[in-house]
């Protein structure tokens, strides 16, 4: 075990009144964001006719006059500004009491680690350096992770690939990067570091899609360097390896979205979150921000492991005693103290502005794209899907997939009964880890299911995954400790083996037929074969525009059944590639009706390529 070094107080770090200041500023901030929104509550019409629409009328358009059309989306943003208003008000209300009060729970601060520079961070905790089989099992599991990610990295781009990639990466400027913003798809960071590897290497799917691969790779590194310190080598090795194999995170590392970079962040800020809290340190806070407010910059879905991370902070501060103990599987457990409390609570401000800055390029986008979507329809089996997935028995890139089709669907109640008993024995070692893993996996699932946002896929909660995984890892630690009351460590062992053996070959099994082409890039490479001058080129369905990313020359989109005819009048062939969604507009559903009726068809992935005689 560590040993702990004791220091004079370090008077740096912040006491409840050095805080207090920090605390008044919070109150009027919360108590005018409060009264705003209780104006546009009472009175939302009477600012929308007599402020906004003045305004935009004067300074947004040309003529002086608003459209129409505009008049329901502003209300509906003024809708998202009250919201905001009303909950940023009392929940700054709330952080301000919550900072003044809970100190006082908390017993005095002791002696802590540090030296008489008043820097903590010079003696942190130790923690024994890794066995030569630990390191093994880490590279192994880095490089079998990435062999399982290299042979997705040049396939064809995906609608959302493609669709950041035009937007976005491949924007005129950096600022266009920054700022720009179309739907909830411009994962801003991945778009940052996806432009300057394009820049580097070029702009082939592999160069796109290197930055994701290496963020995944380094979540699987970071995520045994959390477990470890939670719950030792045994269980990190295991929960490392199978994040390694997991088919929800080798799918997310080899496209070129923003969700590994998501899962490397919530990664490294759950343990330096819980090292503050080890181990008061202005360098660990700090690094903290960084890496929450670059985690929101990756996708906004961060803010729930903050969200789940300070809720988990005031459960430690009502634990009986004056603090509940905060486990460390090397050095022991610590109490949590006032001044641990102080250093992550004064901290979350601002990380909360670290995050406004980077998002400022892009927040009235957001704003205006957030009040023209309206909520999307409750769907009661989101959290049965969102498990599955996490699970690796759903296929991971086409998430509309009905959880009881898949193959591996059988697997639902075993990995269910696994997960169950292995939060039973986490509860039974730590239980402050296992409110952390609860938290951290029922906080952002049951707000998203009950809000349910018109954009709500499981790969939005990839960040769960390591607490995922160890729950299953202590579950099948909980299964060998149950075989070996009856039998040998040896049939233990096997047992464990076996298990996850049988949970490895399925997730094989997805990760080599549900990472599949979605046939754009086939399907425009087929449509140029043997092109002559009087063939039409085509693109219907749900983005079909972007069909022209792949295609050298013209490719029409027809925004109407006449504006087909027109340019179809002079083809002797039209190859017209269909991109079949529910969303797409009805005169491309009629044109591929009719092609269909005389034309030859050819499936590739998602996309039907029709070539029909003029």
């Amino acid at each position: 075990m560590a040993e702990r070094a004791t220091a004079p107080h370090d008077r740096s770090e912040p006491s409840a009144r050095d805080a207090s200041g920090l605390f008044t500023w919070a109150v009027r901030a919360g108590s005018l964001a409060l009264a705003s929104g209780l104006l546009l509550l009472f009175a939302g019409e009477l600012v929308l006719e007599r402020i906004v629409l003045p305004l935009v009328a004067r300074f947004a358009t040309g003529d002086g006059v608003v459209d129409a059309d505009a008049v329901p989306i502003l209300r509906r943003l003024l809708g998202v500004i009250r919201t905001a208003a009303l909950v940023g008000g009392v929940g700054a209300l709330a952080y301000a009491w919550l900072g003044r009060r809970v100190p006082t729970w908390l017993g005095p601060d002791g002696d802590t680690a540090g030296d008489a520079t008043g820097d903590t961070c010079a003696a942190p905790l130790v923690n024994p350096a890794p066995s030569g089989m630990e390191r093994l099992l880490v590279v192994t599991s880095v490089l079998l992770f990435t062999s399982l990610c290299v042979p997705h990295l040049d396939r064809g781009m995906s609608y959302d690939e493609i669709f950041t990639t035009v937007n976005f990466v491949q924007a005129d400027s950096l600022w266009g990067t920054l700022s720009g913003y179309v739907v909830f798809n411009n994962h801003v960071a991945y778009s940052v570091v996806a432009r300057f590897s394009g820049i580097a290497l070029g702009e082939a799917e592999w160069a796109l899609r290197l930055p994701a691969l290496l963020l995944g790779a380094a979540a699987v590194w970071a995520t045994w360097r959390l477990v470890r310190v939670l719950r030792g080598p045994q269980t990190a090795g295991l929960v490392c390896l199978l994040l390694a194999l997991s088919p929800m995170a080798v799918a997310w590392s080899s496209s070129a979205r923003g969700y590994s970079g998501l899962l490397l962040c919530a990664v490294l800020s759950t343990g330096l979150y819980r090292r503050a809290l080890l181990l008061p340190c202005r360098r660990t806070r700090w690094m903290w921000i960084a890496t929450g407010s670059l985690g929101a910059w990756f996708h906004l879905y961060m803010v729930f492991v903050i969200a789940a991370q300070l809720l988990h902070l005031l459960t430690c501060a009502a634990g009986r005693d004056g603090g509940a103990p905060i486990a460390h599987a090397f050095a022991g457990s610590r109490k949590l103290t006032a001044r641990a409390f102080l250093g992550v609570w004064t901290a979350a401000p601002v990380l909360l502005g670290v995050t406004l800055l980077l998002y400022a390029p892009v927040a009235p986008k957001l704003l205006l794209a957030i009040a023209d979507r309206p909520p999307g329809p409750f769907r009661p089996s989101f959290p049965l899907d969102a498990f599955a997935a996490l699970s690796g028995l759903l296929p991971p890139l086409t998430p509309d997939t009905p959880v009881l089709t898949s193959s591996a669907a059988w697997l639902l109640v075993p990995v269910a009964l696994l997960a169950l008993a292995g939060w039973a024995r986490l509860h039974k070692a730590s239980r402050e880890t296992a409110r952390l893993a609860l938290l951290s996996a029922g906080l952002p699932l049951l707000t998203v299911w009950l809000a349910s946002p018109y954009d709500l896929y499981p790969r939005f909660l990839l960040f769960l995954l390591p607490f995922h995984l160890l729950l299953v890892a202590e579950g099948l630690q909980a299964l060998g400790d149950g075989v070996q009351r009856v039998n040998t460590r040896t049939v233990s062992l096997l047992v464990v083996l076996i298990a996850s053996a049988a949970l490895a070959f399925t997730w094989r099994h997805t990760i080599r037929h549900d990472v599949p082409e979605e046939g754009i890039r086939d399907a425009a490479l087929a449509m140029q074969a043997d092109l002559g001058d009087d063939v039409l080129l085509c693109a219907i369905g749900g983005g079909a525009e972007l069909f022209r990313y792949y295609v050298d020359g013209d490719v029409l989109v027809p925004e109407t059944l006449d504006d087909f005819n027109q340019a179809a009048a002079g083809a002797t062939q039209i190859r017209c590639a269909w991109r079949r969604t529910p969303w797409e507009p009805a005169a491309h559903t009629a044109i591929a009706q009719r092609l269909m009726r005389d034309g030859d068809t050819r499936r590739f992935g998602n996309v039907t390529l029709i070539t029909a005689p003029r």
